[in-house]
């Protein structure tokens, strides 16, 4: 399997699970904690938003093309 086509289809997988298993990632939250009676964790969870699935699904489909475009037919 050529390089182009590899990254390609993998980043088309990647795009795609990013659209259907929402997955999240953590961002530090700032937490005055002298007025806090208690603690815990002060992280915030947020989805990967759904453009960057869909930038990643166009980008690997035009490297498939462009890989289908350069390959010679022999």
């Amino acid at each position: 399997m050529r390089f182009l086509t590899a990254l390609g289809t993998f980043l088309a997988i990647a795009g795609a699970m990013v659209l259907v298993l929402r997955p999240v990632y953590q961002v530090p939250v700032a937490v005055d904690v002298r007025e806090l009676e208690t603690s815990g964790p002060s992280d915030e969870s947020r989805p990967i938003p759904v453009w960057a699935g869909v930038l990643t699904i166009g980008v690997g489909g035009v490297l498939l093309v462009i890989d289908r475009r350069r390959r010679p037919h022999a």
